[in-house]
């Protein structure tokens, strides 16, 4: 069996075209036994010519173990895992900040959102893409953030009140 001359004779040869089987290898053309008879065959365990697995992909059976060469993979990507604080940092930024404007006493979780997110945050950049959720850690920070400002306007406005009110009576008793 010869192969046709290639289009271009300066080309590289196809390393997935069929080649003819080696002298002795229990080809059709040669009078050895086939590759299933003892002492016979590929040396050192090497895959028998025309085993599944091996050769052209895409063609047969499916090729597992055969390389690639730099070719784009069609697989899904797959996703690393959200880091499990994400969303606690999450929650505890929307608790805060939305329940410190309607209750006052959930504001008080703005710094514990901060701490956390901020924690969060940092272990995944650490991670090296082990973990997802960078956006909801980070998200729940700037929360904790807006959460603490806001609570520390309040306290102070709360202690200057106070100091108002403490010197506004002490004014009045004395005239």
């Amino acid at each position: 069996m010869t192969q046709p001359p290639p289009d271009n004779p300066w080309a590289a040869p196809d390393p997935y075209a069929q080649q003819p089987p080696a002298a002795g290898s229990g080809g059709p053309t040669s009078g050895a036994p086939a590759h299933g008879t003892p002492g016979y065959g590929p040396p050192n365990g090497a895959p028998a010519y025309g085993t599944p697995g091996y050769g052209p992909p895409n063609q047969g059976a499916p090729n597992p173990g055969a390389p690639t060469y730099g070719l784009p993979s069609y697989a899904a990507p797959t996703m690393a895992p959200e880091h499990p604080k994400a969303i606690t940092a999450l929650i505890l930024g929307l608790v805060a900040l939305l329940g410190g404007f309607t209750l006052g006493f959930p504001g008080l979780l703005s710094p514990i959102a901060w701490i956390v997110g901020r924690r969060t945050v940092r272990e995944i950049d650490a991670s090296a893409g082990a973990y997802s959720g960078r956006d909801k850690a980070m998200a729940g920070m700037v929360m904790g953030i807006i959460g603490t400002v806001i609570l520390v306007l309040c306290i102070i406005a709360v202690i200057a009140f106070i100091a108002l009110v403490v010197v506004g009576e002490t004014a009045s008793t004395r005239y």
